[in-house]
């Protein structure tokens, strides 16, 4: 049996660095994707989408490497032992490495769509630079936007399936127009406070006309407390 644990405590610890390894081409992997992206809001809806999901993988990663980091520390120190002080070992390093998982999950879960919501607004709202004048550009408000949209773009935004931001150069009349995915955003849930709110599903309760403004239904679900919540969205008429 010693002999076993002794070549269980090396094969621990491989099994570790190769999960250390994982995050690593994982965290990797995620930052070069997001350096080949070149327009500002690709890379916004990319890492509204995806780092979330990445970063926590990457952390399950750490978080399982540790375990066996743990494991392999506790059978070396059981050269001479047996069943009993092996399946011990086993115990400990999952008590510790699900203790440390579980914290990981909740704070990717729950608390982390704030720190990315601080992120996507910095990254949104940086002035731009004109390409013809190198100076920064003005961000046009939704009321004085809509002369440099398409009628396309118009019923996009009032539908909420994108939104588009107006950068202009007041020097030049250069324009610059950004796409985002809105149904990307979670939103603040009224019953926990948790920037975990996200639409599931949506209905078109009464479609516009030329003579009558449409009426589009939201349903909404948080996915920490299970709140469900209902926003209606008026649609201008056509």
């Amino acid at each position: 049996m010693s002999n076993f644990i002794q070549q269980w405590s090396h094969f621990a610890l491989y099994i570790a660095y190769a999960f250390f390894a994982i995050s690593i081409i994982i965290t990797v992997g995620y930052f070069l994707k997001m350096f080949m992206i070149k327009s500002k809001s690709g890379k916004y809806d990319y890492i509204n989408e995806f780092e979330a999901q990445y970063f926590w993988y990457s952390l399950l990663s750490i978080t399982i490497g540790i375990g066996f980091l743990i494991n392999s520390a506790i059978e070396s120190t059981f050269k001479n032992g047996g069943a009993f002080e092996f399946l011990v070992g086993i115990f400990i390093a999952g008590i510790v490495s699900s203790i440390f998982g579980y914290a990981a999950y909740v704070y990717f879960k729950f608390y982390y769509p704030s720190v990315i919501e601080k992120k996507l607004n910095k990254l949104r709202f940086t002035p731009r630079i004109s390409a013809e004048s190198g100076k920064p550009m003005r961000l046009l408000s939704e009321l004085n936007e809509d002369e440099y949209l398409t009628k396309e773009m118009i019923a996009e935004e009032e539908e909420f399936v994108f939104e588009y931001d107006v950068w202009i150069d007041d020097e030049t009349g250069h324009q610059l127009i950004e796409k985002y995915n809105s149904h990307l955003h979670a939103i603040i849930c009224s019953n926990c406070n948790f920037r975990t709110l996200k639409e599931v599903d949506e209905k078109m309760v009464k479609s516009p006309t030329t003579s009558e403004e449409g009426l589009l239904v939201k349903n909404y679900k948080c996915s920490y407390c299970n709140n469900k919540e209902t926003k209606e969205a008026v649609i201008a008429k056509l």
